[in-house]
């Protein structure tokens, strides 16, 4: 009588070891990923006469932050399509 020979389950286990790796190092990843994106805090600054976004982008911007980019940011923040800013107006600036 022969004896069958069973499938070997090296590949599965391994295959399997790996997306549990996987998923491991996704979770580990995900919160650093999401904090580095997120504002510590939201500001309120009053435009005065002769403020511009950049002169305000730069006194409140990071310095591994893009300086264009962060305007961008306060743009979006604000529902602002162009720089423009009229004195007396209010800005909500994210700060990292």
């Amino acid at each position: 009588m022969r004896r069958r020979k069973r499938p070997q389950r090296k590949p599965f286990c391994l295959i399997l070891v790996m997306l549990i790796f996987l998923v491991i190092l996704i979770q580990a990843t995900t919160p650093l990923t999401l904090r580095a994106n997120t504002p510590t805090q939201i500001i309120t600054v009053i435009v005065e006469e002769g403020d511009t976004l950049w002169a305000i982008a730069r006194q409140y911007r990071t310095d591994q932050q893009d300086i264009r980019k962060y305007i961008d940011l306060i743009q979006e923040y604000n529902g602002k399509s162009n720089p423009q800013l009229q004195p007396g107006e209010a800005l909500a600036i994210p700060v990292y």
